[in-house]
């Protein structure tokens, strides 16, 4: 779709970013975004030991490249992450694509 329509970067089933992206998207919310994962992984090693609970799935993903819609479209197909359904991303995550700020705030 973005790619026949110039200015639809971002869009995504319909999606209209307008109001909704600059209220998560604003620059005290990608602060505040930040401060809370420095808090929470700040001081963790570079490697770390996974644990999946018994019933719960790990999800492998390699590289996304910074495209949003690719990882929107895995979130829909194998469910958002919680503490059952974790994710492990693993390669390039946000060199290439526009949407590399969004991809790492989820």
């Amino acid at each position: 779709e973005a790619a026949r329509k110039p200015n639809a970067s971002g869009t995504f089933h319909g999606f209209n970013p307008g109001s909704y992206a600059r209220k998560i998207f604003s620059p005290d919310a990608i602060c505040r975004a930040l401060r809370a994962a420095d808090a929470l992984w700040g001081g963790a090693p570079n490697v770390m030991r996974l644990t999946v609970p018994p019933r719960g799935r790990l999800v492998i993903v390699g590289d996304t490249h910074g495209q949003l819609e690719d990882v929107l479209w895995l979130f829909f197909k194998y469910g958002p992450p919680s503490a059952e359904n974790q994710y492990l991303f693993n390669g390039d995550i946000v060199d290439r694509g526009g949407h590399a700020l969004e991809i790492l705030l989820l």
